[in-house]
């Protein structure tokens, strides 16, 4: 079972990302915040395998909650983007992200980069 941390800026992507992912077998959703300052109490709480990080909370933080998860041993942080954009795809990797997933694409390349992720 792969334990996941979902932290996205929009509600009701958040809601939707849920409920999406709560239909996986392997997969449990472990916490969910809309908010960058709750985003590590959660985080040590919930103790997940995986991260799905909101880009939007990277930049509302300037990079220090990735920055913070990324310096806790064994987890693997997925930036999760509206915006396929460079810049953005190497703030995300240069402060700890370890994939980018384009919230645009099919659903099953985030599922597969949770489960790549949960591997590691």
């Amino acid at each position: 079972m792969i334990k996941i941390l979902l932290a996205d800026k929009q509600p009701a992507i958040l809601k939707g990302l849920s409920m999406n992912l709560a239909l996986e077998p392997d997969i449990e959703i472990v916490g969910s915040t809309s908010n960058g300052r709750d985003l590590l109490t959660l985080y040590q709480e919930a103790q997940p395998d995986v991260v799905v990080l909101d880009i939007d909370l990277l930049l509302e933080t300037d990079g220090q909650a990735l920055s913070a998860l990324a310096a806790q041993a064994g987890r693997v942080i997925i930036a999760h983007s509206l915006y396929d954009n460079r810049a953005l795809k190497t703030k995300a990797l240069a402060n700890g992200a370890r994939l980018f997933v384009v919230k645009q694409g099919e659903s099953q390349q985030l599922l597969a980069a949770i489960r790549r992720a949960g591997q590691q």
